[in-house]
């Protein structure tokens, strides 16, 4: 699998690994109940919100009181997935969201992780793209991706959007051409890190 001359990414290679991925984290998403504290705060806070008519649905609330706890960002994304099911089993939908759908959202920003890895990697590695591969399938065994990831969380996104500004950054640093493109992408990845848990942004 090695390459002394090509330096492409092993594209097919990563896809296949993140659809992988994908069917892992979905395969029985709502068989146990809310159980973490950090899931039944999100779940409860993305309720509220999905619930908030107008602008009010970009201010978090929880239990009624202002939310300040985190950042809204994975909050307003799971709100956003009940609503459209809210609108699909008409409005206003009858009872609480089932748990998969509570759980949808942090579980395939989970996924990404995957194939940023190994595309991180296959920059770090441009002709080893066995590398890129071999990250990438260690990275299917990480605790935030195999566990937290299937919940309502904020471990697995987190590292999807540090992944993010980890390629960014190396795309940038490429040259000139590729500047641009690899800034868009690293401040892409610095804003989804303040918009999931800003303190972890800086260093």
């Amino acid at each position: 699998m090695r390459s002394p001359c090509g330096s492409r990414p092993p594209w097919r290679a990563l896809v296949l690994l993140w659809m992988v991925a994908v069917g892992l984290a979905l395969i029985g998403l709502g068989n146990v109940p809310l159980r973490d504290w950090d899931e039944a705060l999100v779940a409860r806070v993305s309720l509220e919100l999905s619930r908030s008519p107008g602008m009010a649905g970009l201010l978090p609330t929880y239990l009624g009181e202002p939310y300040t706890n985190k950042p809204p960002g994975l909050h307003l994304a799971i709100a956003t997935v009940i609503r459209l099911w809210s609108w699909a089993c008409g409005n206003p939908a009858p009872g609480l969201p089932p748990e998969w759908l509570v759980r949808l959202v942090p579980a395939i920003a989970s996924s990404l992780l995957i194939p940023l890895l190994g595309l991180v990697q296959s920059r770090l590695q441009p002709r080893r793209p066995d590398a890129a591969i071999a990250t990438a399938l260690i990275a299917l065994t990480l605790l935030p991706v195999a566990r937290h990831g299937r919940l309502a969380m904020l471990d697995g996104s987190q590292l999807s959007a540090m992944a993010t500004v980890w390629l960014g950054l190396l795309i940038a640093g490429r040259g000139r051409g590729t500047a641009l493109r690899g800034g868009l992408l690293a401040g892409l990845g610095g804003s989804l890190l303040l918009l999931l848990k800003a303190p972890v942004a800086p260093p």
